[in-house]
């Protein structure tokens, strides 16, 4: 079928019929393609799948074990130092023990235990004696082996402080302990936030007795008798978290420094990471917050379906605008 012609000036034209064009005024926007709202959305996707890869990562990671290092005992062989039942780790949580008490740091300068506290990072309590001849080497060994795993160095985060139950031993002592063990860690920062304390017997049972760690000289066999436990105090010295045993996961640790430093330690990512986990007080581990997960996914699901409605309501608005506006 042929255009449509008129006559002007004498002369046969043809005249095209075209779609009007369509004006674009604020504030009213371009509609936007599928693969565009795809872009926007695709990020929340991702976030979604790192919140459950990561926290099932984690979780797996919390319960694993740490295989025996060279020189260490198993427990079939543990069982000639059997701690007698009546000498236990009393959790004392939320308890604030004594700061004024007065230590030795091992270079023999005397100081109370709130120059070790000073607001901002939490504090590793770790009560051992540094001539113990197996339980507390194979603790402080293993407590190596964790730190080496957070991304934090003693003195840039967190701080611990290793505290002799005998009150004959003496800062020379301490500090040949120190040497040994910041060696092994091999970070040369913790040298200003690992400190190996000393005192006398009656801070000693102060603040023993203030954090719940029980324990008892043995004249026979010429050993103190305890239980292996590192104690987490937030950065005003407040207990927050026991870990028994001589050894603690780095991800139970990591997990419990972030909580304790209450938002002063790690990324956002990390802190968001860790807010979805949860003290289980029968298994004495941290496990994922199910309640939590699923909260959090239910907002980023709101999130997603708003963002789609949006979309679409300013598709509609857009169509609505384009099919008023006048033909030029």
């Amino acid at each position: 079928m042929a255009p449509p012609s008129s006559l002007r000036d004498g002369k046969a034209t043809c005249t095209l019929r075209t779609r009007p064009r369509q004006h674009w005024s604020w504030p009213v926007k371009r509609p936007t393609s599928g693969t565009t709202h795809f872009r926007r959305c695709c990020p929340f996707g991702v976030l979604i799948y790192f919140v459950l890869s990561s926290t099932v990562w984690a979780q797996g990671s919390a319960d694993g074990t740490q295989p025996l290092a060279k020189g260490e005992l198993s427990a079939a062989e543990l069982k000639a130092t059997l701690v007698p039942k009546d000498i236990q780790v009393t959790e004392k949580l939320d308890g604030q023990p004594p700061l004024n008490l007065v230590f030795k740091d091992e270079d023999g300068t005397a100081r109370n235990l709130k120059h070790y506290f000073d607001g901002r990072q939490p504090v590793l309590l770790v009560p051992v004696y540094y001539a113990c001849p197996l339980l507390c080497n194979i603790t402080l060994n293993r407590l190596v082996g964790t730190l080496r795993d957070l991304p934090w160095s003693p003195g840039a985060g967190y701080r611990i402080l290793a505290l002799t139950i005998d009150p004959r031993e003496k800062p020379e002592l301490a500090k040949a302990k120190k040497a040994i063990y910041l060696k092994e860690l091999g970070r040369p920062a913790a040298e200003y936030g690992w400190h190996f304390l000393t005192g006398d017997g009656k801070a000693i049972k102060s603040l023993t007795a203030a954090v719940g760690f029980g324990y008892r000289y043995d004249p026979k066999r010429m050993e103190y008798l305890h239980r292996a436990a590192v104690i987490v105090l937030s950065p005003t010295g407040k207990i927050t978290r026991y870990f028994h045993g001589a050894y603690t996961p780095p991800i139970q640790l990591k997990i419990s420094l972030i909580k304790a430093a209450n938002g002063t330690l790690g990324s956002k990512k990390e802190r968001l990471w860790a807010f979805l986990f949860a003290f289980d007080a029968t298994t004495k581990k941290y496990v994922l917050d199910e309640g939590m997960i699923l909260s959090a996914i239910g907002l980023m699901v709101l999130f997603l379906v708003g963002l789609v409605v949006m979309g679409v309501r300013r598709r509609r608005a857009v169509r609505a605008v384009s099919a008023a506006s006048p033909p030029n």
